[in-house]
């Protein structure tokens, strides 16, 4: 079996994110950003975010999408990796809060609809052999 770890475990960018207990794959690549130039930056410069993708900002209780070009979901995640938090489909321009997250998952638009992630599920991150 896979190592699992939460958002607060993570180190380097070979995960997979996955809804734990219904196993589903939230996103195959992971990027992470958890220092000030990475989180500042997120995912300003990019085309889009594709399908499989996400970037996981640590610490993080509220994201800005000034100058993106594309809207995103936001998944707040408490340290044990728990949701506290869904936004979906995010459009540029927005300042969106939420203070009692710890990190910040985001994700290609539709993808919190798609999977049927709900507030109070689990996320983990599976390390990659």
């Amino acid at each position: 079996m896979a190592t699992r770890l939460s958002p607060q475990d993570l180190v380097d960018e070979s995960v997979r994110v996955l809804i734990s207990g219904r196993e589903i794959l939230l996103a195959e690549k992971l990027r992470l950003a958890t220092n000030p130039w990475t989180r500042l930056r997120g995912l300003l410069g990019t085309a889009q975010l594709e399908w499989d993708e996400g970037l996981l900002i640590r610490p993080c209780a509220s994201v800005h999408t000034f100058f993106m070009r594309y809207p995103i979901d936001l998944v707040f995640l408490a340290k044990d990796g728990e949701v506290v938090g869904l936004r979906e489909s995010v459009v540029p321009w927005r300042i969106t809060p939420y203070f009692p997250a710890l990190c910040t998952l985001e994700l290609a638009a539709g993808r919190i609809k798609a999977t049927a992630l709900e507030l109070g599920e689990r996320v983990v991150f599976e390390a990659l052999e």
